[in-house]
């Protein structure tokens, strides 16, 4: 369809969404920002959100083991052989750089 919008049925009329006038092809309308950020920030001695306590070479690692090791499959355990062998070649690597 093509041209104006024609009225609805019932005869009431429609009220625009924007002042200026939408094509059958056009968006929706963009929102305007808001006021401010709706997250607040850190109250008084607190520290902000995207401090780290500790730098990247001394990030603490929380290991979680289970009383007994999963059963693998053999091809998930070829899968974690690989794994821990190209770790295992990048730390000695990385030692003797």
């Amino acid at each position: 369809m093509t041209g104006a919008a024609q009225p609805p049925a019932d005869g009431a009329a429609r009220k625009p969404v924007t002042r200026r006038g939408q094509q059958p092809c056009s968006g929706p309308p963009k929102r305007r920002g808001a006021a401010y950020d709706r997250r607040p920030g850190a109250g008084p001695g607190r520290t902000p959100r995207g401090t780290q306590r500790h730098g990247t070479g001394r990030r603490p690692v929380r290991v979680i083991l289970p009383d007994e090791p999963p059963t693998l499959t053999p091809a998930a355990a070829r899968a974690l052989l690989r794994v821990l062998l190209k770790a295992h070649t990048r730390h000695q690597r990385k030692e003797n750089q």
